[in-house]
């Protein structure tokens, strides 16, 4: 069986609220991420959860890649080691989650984050 080309789209439109709970939700940490969770998660300093910009862009085929756009303005100098996309603003399920390599953000540093989510 194979996912038809309007399918990914369909299913890469769910994936942004265009039908139940969407994931629109980006966290950062400082440490590494657990099976369902950050291994720390800021919750302050300007690096709580942000609500994205979503949107359908193109890929491989029309539509099948979900992207996820976060921005923060950092209030405290922290590093910072982890992501995760979540469906709530401060608990919910995580779609995805990843360690990344140490960046190091001072006060009033703008920190952006792009995640796409290809359906394929």
């Amino acid at each position: 069986m194979a996912i038809s080309d309007a399918g990914k789209e369909v299913t890469a439109a769910l994936l942004i609220g265009n039908t139940g709970s969407s994931f629109g939700y980006l966290a950062i940490g400082s440490d590494s991420v657990q099976t369902n969770s950050l291994g720390y998660e800021f919750t302050g300093s300007g690096a709580a959860r942000v609500q994205t910009s979503n949107s359908l862009i193109t890929t491989s085929v029309t539509n099948d890649t979900a992207q996820f756009i976060g921005s923060w303005t950092i209030a405290a100098p922290l590093v910072i080691t982890e992501w995760g996309l979540f469906n709530d603003d401060t608990a919910g399920n995580s779609l995805a989650l990843a360690n990344i390599g140490s960046i190091n953000a001072g006060s009033g540093d703008i920190f952006q984050l792009t995640v796409k989510v290809q359906v394929s």
